[in-house]
């Protein structure tokens, strides 16, 4: 059953660099589509984003500070479909809010060009969520293959990441985790399937006419 987008509840989180002009396309393109009560959570703490990328302390309280302010939305009897959406290291935050609970506390966690190694252990994160989808391009090879295994990932592995090729961990094999490969169709919408295709577009059109169509059909 696919739901309406405004039973949805989405709160985005951008990746290493902080809120910038994509993430409000992405946000721009998800309200058009129906889905008005989205927000972004800007959760970095540097001006260098490469320091946000690596510093897990940082993480960590950004997800200590959004599970609390998640508690609240959740308690709040709207009756809303709450999803956290995830671009790059913003996957990391998320991953690390889901650890806080042993239950669900999302109806859906989406990642979106993740910046974690495809080791990471996604176990303890998915009891906090009832599905958990992670998609993934080939194409993002700079920035999640080359780049990772040079800087290294969100969680400090010199390796390639699950935004480029899926999950193979511990937890790979849970019903709860969806992993979806880069659609070639996307490229009509904009999304180029590199590392910022996501946001490529002023109109919000990935977001608006593709990402969000699969967010309702998933929540």
């Amino acid at each position: 059953m696919t739901c309406s987008p405004d039973q949805l509840r989405i709160i985005y989180l951008p990746g290493m660099q902080g809120e910038a002009a994509g993430d409000r396309w992405i946000e721009r393109g998800l309200i058009d589509a129906g889905a008005a009560d989205t927000r972004i959570f800007d959760w970095v703490e540097s001006w260098w984003p490469l320091k946000n990328l690596r510093n897990r302390e940082n993480h960590k309280r950004a997800a200590a500070k959004l599970a609390e302010k998640l508690r609240e939305l959740v308690d709040d009897g709207e009756g809303k479909k709450h999803v956290l959406l995830g671009h790059s290291t913003g996957a990391m935050v998320i991953l690390d809010l889901l650890e806080h609970f042993d239950e669900p506390v999302v109806d859906l966690a989406w990642f979106l060009s993740a910046a974690v190694s495809r080791g990471y252990d996604l176990r303890p994160a998915l009891g906090g969520t009832k599905r958990l989808v992670n998609v993934y391009s080939p194409v993002d090879y700079v920035v999640l293959n080359l780049g990772t295994k040079l800087f290294g990932s969100a969680d400090g592995e010199h390796e390639e990441c699950a935004g480029h090729q899926p999950f193979n961990g511990p937890g790979r094999e849970d019903a709860r985790l969806e992993q979806i490969a880069y659609d070639p169709q996307w490229l009509k919408a904009g999304h180029y399937g590199g590392h910022l295709g996501p946001m490529a577009t002023v109109t919000g059109a990935y977001a608006r006419d593709v990402l969000l169509p699969l967010i309702c059909e998933r929540a």
